[in-house]
């Protein structure tokens, strides 16, 4: 059978149907996902797949939404594949295996169709996808189970080269006899896996990831700092501030020996400390210290900050004056 490009769009869809149409078009192209858009009645977008041999290609074009990947989809459709991520227009957002982070366009990240995940992106985002039978790229590069969800684990060169192959073989009004499409298949694979093998600084792509999570961390620091005071801040609100998964925020915090509430209580009793040690005039009530501190219980703040300092907030003024 010959193989040609074919497209699915939303365009012309009734408002209120375009999430679902958008899920089974999602389906049709990768296998069963979750799409949460940012307008939760109404998703805009176009995929164009093309099928080659035993690998597709695929063309995504959408506005803002996560896309989820979940357990029991996962086992229900027995997809097993590694998919290549090529973002063409703006960043990718992915969280898979604890890890997760940002890819720019010119980069690429792999994951795994049987394993959960979720993919993110902004408004006029555009990628370009390759997805491949697990035992194939298996059978190609062994080592590709340890290259999921990593950072930097493509040559950019050979990157640009298989996104701009795949791009233009979608373009194309060609429909590829089997034999034909079969090779080119073949030629595709070859060059997915010249572009892993030559991959630049691939042994540290651990210190990589820990780079990644000590600067994510460093930054979650400084947002909570900086705002002390928000008695909302809870872990969903400050992840949905850093588009970071609640699970990576947690993992965050694990991996500094800390939780997030253990956290939050120590830097806001430090800096309530601070606030009435710097006062010796008295110019600052200690019930508003603690209110400014994120503290909605003087009871509370008085029990946590003896507990910390081993004397009160109000021995504490009294030592200082």
């Amino acid at each position: 059978m010959p193989a040609g490009a074919r497209t699915f769009s939303t365009v012309g869809v009734p408002a209120s149907d375009t999430v679902g149409v958008w899920r089974e078009h999602m389906a049709e192209v990768y296998y069963c996902v979750d799409v949460k858009p940012r307008d939760e009645d109404f998703v805009s977008g176009e995929l164009r797949d093309l099928s080659l041999g035993r690998i597709g290609l695929s063309n995504f074009k959408a506005n803002q939404q996560r896309v989820f990947r979940y357990a029991a989809a996962a086992k229900s459709d027995s997809s097993d594949n590694f998919v290549f991520i090529f973002p063409i227009r703006h960043q990718l957002y992915f969280d898979q295996r604890g890890r997760a982070g940002f890819i720019d366009p010119g980069n690429v990240v792999i994951l795994r169709s049987s394993e959960t995940y979720e993919a993110a992106c902004p408004d006029d985002f555009e990628n370009v996808t390759i997805k491949v039978p697990a035992a194939l790229m298996r059978s190609r590069v062994p080592a590709i189970d340890d290259l999921c969800a990593q950072f930097d684990v493509a040559n950019p060169v050979l990157g640009s080269i298989v996104s701009d192959m795949a791009q233009k073989l979608m373009r194309s009004e060609t429909e590829w006899p089997s034999g034909i499409a079969s090779q080119l298949s073949e030629n595709v694979l070859d060059l997915l896996g010249l572009m892993l093998d030559s991959a630049e600084h691939k042994g540290h792509r651990d210190f990589d990831d820990r780079s990644l999570m000590a600067a994510m961390f460093k930054r979650i620091c400084a947002h909570l700092r900086e705002n002390l005071g928000d008695h909302e801040l809870s872990p969903v609100s400050v992840a949905l501030s850093q588009r970071i998964s609640l699970r990576y925020l947690h993992k965050l915090f694990e991996r500094n020996g800390t939780t997030f509430g253990r956290w939050l209580m120590e830097a806001r009793l430090q800096e309530a400390r601070r606030r009435i040690l710097s006062d010796p005039t008295h110019t600052m009530t200690l019930q508003w210290i603690a209110f400014s501190c994120g503290f909605t219980s003087q009871s509370h703040f008085s029990t946590q900050y003896r507990a910390r300092f081993s004397e009160t907030p109000r021995e504490t003024r009294v030592s200082s004056s």
